[in-house]
């Protein structure tokens, strides 16, 4: 009987963990309620026991190994996840160190720009004081007979330095205006806004124009984005106004691009030629609408990083992806099949793309620096100057190579392009 156990264990049939006590308790129960005599079930007992106590060795030792296995897996998905925390540890470290950095970086610029803008109020103060001086002067020359030979130098030198029309409120507020287009890395310092605030507010402006500027530029954004999602629902999109704004515009391009491209089911090289302008017209409205409201001294103001640079560019440079995507032509080819001519446009402008990337991945350094920040607003100037034009130049070529062309002199509107025949 022990060797056919022992069998029926290598062939797979009992398992030595699970079944050898139920099966040894149940054959020694069969035994013991048998009509045996007591010497045969003693007989029995001794016979088997032995075969039992050896299988119920190599249980043991299966159900020790089997434990082992538990345990050396165990102590490898602990090793795992430790190795995982471990480098989750080091991710959010490194994410702490960058954080802190950029904190630092953008307060040092803080401070900095704090540091120009007292320069330029105690010049604001010079040139009040002088005029004040002048005013007098002008109404009693004979003030000047006071002066020393030294301060009449300096005050013919002044005159220069000032000439020009007299000192206004105004003209402090503008000063003040162009600083903080210059320098918009003052909001970073609380003591910079706050001088900034008080300087302006004692010239008889706001004194809180800091955030009012900061309310314009989100309201602007909010109003921009409501038009976008406008031309959205037309498409039959459903948009969320919270989404960001190249998210919202790279959504309804896409959804234009389905609706006209759904007006093809009618093959036909007239339906393809009014879808084709119809869709490009309209991806031109939208590109228009946006890219005229970009704002390089805008859009600097919150960039203080190299990183935050690179990134805003791509965003920007995306919307030559949302072209690229409508711009190719659908033809109609042998057997009635629809084939895609690909634009002549896009090479074109793909190369311009990757001229503006160069520019853009060149810049090191300071971010607010007079130099960078000059480089920066002239490369979001061209990518603008770019894009309105590719828009522009994709809606005519298609305009052109079709026979629905709007009249001359009228500007882009898809609502003077026929419908499309049912």
């Amino acid at each position: 009987m022990g060797n056919d156990l022992k069998l029926a264990i290598a062939a797979g049939g009992l398992d030595p963990v699970k079944d050898i006590q139920p099966l040894r308790g149940t054959f020694f129960d069969h035994v013991a309620s048998s009509t045996l005599s007591v010497e045969e079930k003693e007989g029995i007992r001794n016979q088997f026991l032995a075969d039992f106590d050896d299988l119920a060795k190599g249980e043991e030792e299966a159900q020790d190994r089997a434990l082992k296995r538990q345990a050396n897996l165990l102590n490898i998905k602990q090793a795992e996840q430790g190795l995982k925390l471990g480098k989750l540890n080091i991710k959010e470290a490194q994410f702490n160190r960058d954080k802190a950095q950029r904190e630092e970086k953008a307060q040092k610029q803080g401070r900095k720009a704090t540091e120009k803008l007292q320069d330029v109020v105690r010049e604001l103060q010079k040139e009040e004081a002088f005029w004040e001086e002048r005013t007098e002067i002008d109404s009693d020359p004979s003030i000047l007979e006071g002066y020393s030979e030294e301060e009449k130098l300096d005050y013919e030198n002044r005159k220069i330095r000032y000439k020009g029309d007299r000192f206004t409120s105004d003209h402090a507020l503008d000063k003040l205006e162009e600083f903080f287009a210059e320098n918009p890395s003052i909001v970073k310092s609380e003591q910079g806004k706050s001088l900034l605030n008080t300087i302006y507010g004692s010239y008889g402006g706001d004194r809180d124009w800091i955030r009012s500027q900061q309310d314009k530029a989100a309201g602007r954004e909010f109003a921009l984005k409501q038009q976008v999602i406008a031309q959205g629902v037309a498409t039959g999109l459903e948009l969320d106004i919270d989404d960001n704004l190249p998210k919202l515009v790279k959504d309804v391009a896409a959804g234009i691009k389905k609706r006209y491209d759904a007006e093809t089911t009618f093959k036909s090289r007239v339906n393809l030629d009014r879808a084709q302008v119809r869709k490009m017209v309209a991806i031109d409205n939208i590109i228009s609408s946006v890219i005229e409201e970009i704002e390089p001294t805008k859009i600097i103001f919150n960039l203080t990083t190299t990183e935050q640079v690179t990134s805003e560019i791509d965003n920007l440079l995306k919307n030559f992806d949302i072209i690229d995507s409508v711009v190719d032509k659908k033809v109609l080819g042998k057997d009635n099949k629809i084939q895609i001519i690909e634009s002549p446009l896009k090479e074109k402008y793909s190369k311009q793309r990757t001229i503006i990337n160069g520019r853009a991945k060149a810049i090191t350094g300071d971010v607010q620096s007079s130099e960078n920040r000059q480089e920066i607003i002239a490369i979001i100037t061209q990518i603008k100057g770019i894009l309105l034009q590719y828009s522009k130049d994709a809606a005519l070529e298609s305009i052109r190579q079709s026979n629905w062309a709007p009249p001359t002199g009228t500007s882009f509107d898809p609502s003077i392009i026929p419908p499309v025949a049912d």
